[in-house]
């Protein structure tokens, strides 16, 4: 078997910001959809889930680093729609037109053809302020 590629600084950096920055959204957007913190549904499908089984989906095809932190292009879908239907696409392009309109999507969508490239400080930087966000988030709500 063979061995796994260790992960660069920079590759550890942005994973830190991926889980901090998915964490937030996925509650964040749950208490929009919800009232609740660990209650919510897929954008694309509606099922109801809880949010351990809700997944931070990216709204445009690319994951390119110009799409990977913008909230307005990241919602909860579940696996299904997420991985095993590539992330439902021609629902989430609705589903986003409904919610932004169709001028601020087409401007949305022009960001997977930007450059854009994150120095590991600019990433542990995000992640820190994505872990930042999610606490206050949560105790603002528990209070």
């Amino acid at each position: 078997m063979p061995k796994r590629k260790k992960k660069s600084p920079k590759e550890l950096a942005k994973d830190y910001a991926w889980k901090w920055f998915s964490r937030w959204q996925r509650t964040q957007e749950c208490l929009e959809q919800t009232g609740e913190l660990n209650k919510g549904y897929c954008v694309t499908c509606k099922t109801p889930l809880s949010i351990k089984k809700l997944q931070a989906g990216h709204g445009v095809s690319s994951r390119c680093n110009a799409v990977l932190f913008v909230p307005e292009l990241v919602h909860n879908q579940c696996w299904l729609c997420n991985m095993k239907k590539h992330g439902a696409y021609d629902e989430y392009c609705v589903y986003l037109i409904n919610k932004y309109g169709y001028e601020r999507y087409r401007e949305l969508l022009a960001l997977k053809k930007v450059k854009k490239n994150y120095t590991i400080e600019q990433l542990k930087d995000l992640g820190a302020e994505f872990k930042d966000n999610y606490y206050k988030l949560i105790e603002d709500h528990n209070v």
